[in-house]
């Protein structure tokens, strides 16, 4: 069974999704090609799974920068696109990398030489936990703001949410 909850925020309406033991999604109102459920299938009721999240979501929105790994996550992608995912969550707070960079870090992972940048892009393009799992956080190798399945305006506003003080 899924349960789902929406929340408003600065950057649109929110939508959580998790199951009985996992967040399962977290998408921005307006985000392509993320959702995959039906929501009309879900419940709406309120679950500890779900305070959870709404409250990782409050403190972030607050600026209290709280830790992904308190939160638990899962996701239903090939052993590639975990990597990414895994490898999202690495970035710190307030800070950005690039998909060059971050092509680096799970070539490593995976026990490989190199890594495509765009094979990344499409798997950071496809991360159904948005905001938790940080994709807003990469960025094009001439420091230009690409790729944001929420939409560029969204991208940069996290970005300078979180690069305020």
């Amino acid at each position: 069974m899924f349960y789902f909850k929406k929340m408003n925020s600065f950057i649109g309406e929110i939508t959580i999704l998790c199951d009985e033991t996992h967040i399962c999604g977290l998408w921005i109102e307006g985000q392509a090609g993320v959702n995959s459920v039906d929501l009309s299938t879900c419940s709406t009721k309120e679950t500890t799974i779900l305070r959870q999240a709404e409250e990782w979501l409050t403190q972030y929105f607050e600026k209290k920068n709280p830790s992904i790994s308190s939160l638990p996550l899962h996701w239903d992608g090939s052993p590639f696109q975990n990597a990414v995912w895994e490898e999202l969550c690495t970035i710190p707070y307030g800070t950005t990398t690039t998909y060059k960079r971050l092509g680096e870090r799970v070539a490593k992972r995976v026990g490989k030489v190199k890594m495509s940048a765009q094979a990344i892009g499409q798997a950071v393009g496809k991360n159904p936990i948005s905001i938790i799992v940080p994709c807003h956080r990469v960025i094009g190798t001439n420091g230009t703001l690409v790729g944001y399945n929420g939409g560029i305006e969204k991208k940069k506003a996290l970005l300078l949410f979180e690069s305020e003080n």
